[in-house]
């Protein structure tokens, strides 16, 4: 072999042995931090314990069956998944619980001071559970940042709280999360806030179910704030279908809405109790159900400092008193606010004023039931 056969050879070969190294090496370096790679089967927990802030916790499509709990124990890191096509999460973190067992694990938990820079995107956290709060995941004096999560079929044992999520004097900030068939036998199917609030923006909540609060239960001055929400057929064995407040609750939603979410009792859609007064804006409650009281928000009145363009139309009916019927109490209501902008559910059209165009929509309905009338 001449000397630049040779030479080519040795370079060649170089090269192969640093694709190889690369290839099986559990983590590579990148800059801002280092990015460890772990397949499925592989333990995630011990790449967290041995990553350091600003590193990054890759993880591949597919499923990692959690047998403990996992912790960030603090650190400054993003457990990344994968997406498919649609930017969909790929890579599942299952607690193992089956449908309606008491036998699986909690999947994820914060509770040493973690901070927005602690991260954890496009996960599937699913079949967790706990004898206490948070089968998916539980926040204590931690405030994460979880960006197109989605929870699914999570669940807590019974006189416990937040089947999806559990957050205690935390307030996580939440983009683009889903969450569906969520359960807690006591409060809040998918989140219970105590003393916490969290952000959540894009956030999707469909078909949970709890005592109170199918979707999300708030106590103790918790007060997210919630922006273009969306909570769909939760259910509420008591109150509060969609949302339950109380203990001085008051979150403040921007552009939500509420949509055949049910209540055995009161507020189908939202209720709120003990000095809970929540700022809506541009929110509509449409389609909810409970066996007494106002369908759509029951309980404490509707903050009426409200600003902006507030929706509160039963499936643009005309009922702005939610008491089922649309009659003289409707319009009682409509001309003790007359004139005024904005003024909660009054003004039906949305045109910045309560006034004759409002009036007119009421006496198109007079005398009729909701169960008249369809949403637009």
């Amino acid at each position: 072999m001449n000397m630049n056969r040779l030479r080519s050879f040795r370079v060649a070969t170089s090269l192969l042995a640093f694709c190889l190294l690369a290839w099986f090496s559990p983590a590579t370096a990148e800059a801002g931090g280092t990015i460890h790679n772990v397949r499925i089967g592989g333990d995630i927990q011990d790449a967290i314990d041995n990553a350091s802030d600003g590193d990054t916790i890759q993880l591949a499509a597919g499923q990692y069956d959690i047998t403990k709990t996992i912790d960030p124990g603090g650190k400054q890191l993003t457990i990344l998944g994968t997406v498919d096509g649609n930017g969909d999460p790929t890579s599942i973190l299952d607690g193992g619980n089956p449908e309606g067992g008491t036998s699986g694990v909690r999947v994820l938990v914060c509770q040493s001071g973690e901070t927005s820079t602690t991260v954890f995107q496009n996960l599937v956290i699913q079949n967790g559970y706990a004898g206490k709060g948070g089968g998916g995941m539980r926040n204590a004096g931690s405030s994460p940042t979880l960006t197109n999560c989605t929870f699914t079929s999570n669940s807590v044992d019974s006189d416990t709280r937040g089947g999806g999520m559990y957050n205690l004097s935390s307030s996580p900030t939440l983009t683009d999360c889903t969450f569906t068939n969520n359960s807690a036998k006591y409060r809040g199917g998918v989140m219970y806030n105590s003393r916490s609030s969290p952000t959540l923006t894009n956030c999707t909540f469909t078909s949970n179910s709890a005592e109170y609060g199918g979707g999300m239960y708030n106590e103790d001055s918790s007060s997210p704030t919630l922006t273009n929400c969306t909570f769909v057929s939760n259910s509420a064995g008591e109150d509060g279908g969609g949302m339950y407040n109380g203990f001085d609750s008051s979150p403040t939603l921007t552009d939500c809405t509420f949509t055949n979410n049910s209540a055995v009792d009161a507020g189908g859609g939202m209720n709120n109790e003990k000095g809970s007064s929540p700022p809506l804006t541009d929110c509509n409650f449409c389609g909810n159900t409970s066996g007494t009281g106002n369908r759509n928000v029951d309980g404490d009145p509707i903050n009426p400092f409200s600003t902006g363009n507030l929706l509160l139309l039963n499936c643009n009916t005309g009922d702005v008193n939610f008491d089922l019927k649309i009659d003289s109490g409707d319009l009682g209501y409509l001309l003790a606010l007359w004139g005024a902008s904005s003024v909660l559910n009054a003004d039906i059209n949305q045109d910045g004023e309560v006034n004759g165009a409002d009036l007119a929509y009421i006496l198109s309905y007079f005398g009729g039931t909701t169960d008249d009338t369809t949403a637009d």
